[in-house]
């Protein structure tokens, strides 16, 4: 998935920087139609978050799959989560 990759390269160097390991597993082969600028803007902004918060020695895995009908994202960090009283942010 080249959009993954233009971000990994990046987002890499900073990873190596902190001290972070940096794992990519995303099927090469998924192909969807989508604003590209608006995918990019999203996962870019989602790993660039686990590598502000993770910490340095931490890992931060991207992951990426086809389903049927769906391409799924998936960025898992070490930052630890939301405090829970943060949570309630989220309720309408």
């Amino acid at each position: 998935m080249p959009l993954v990759d233009q971000i990994a390269v990046t987002a890499g160097i900073e990873a190596r920087n902190r001290k972070q390991i940096l794992e990519i597993d995303v099927d090469s082969s998924i192909s969807f139609k989508a604003d590209q600028q608006l995918i990019y803007s999203a996962v870019s902004n989602l790993i660039q978050n686990a590598l502000k918060y993770t910490r340095s020695g931490g890992k931060i895995t991207v992951r990426g799959k086809a389903t049927a009908e769906n391409v799924q994202i998936e960025i898992e960090d070490e930052c630890g989560g939301l405090a829970d009283k943060a949570v309630n942010l989220f309720k309408a």
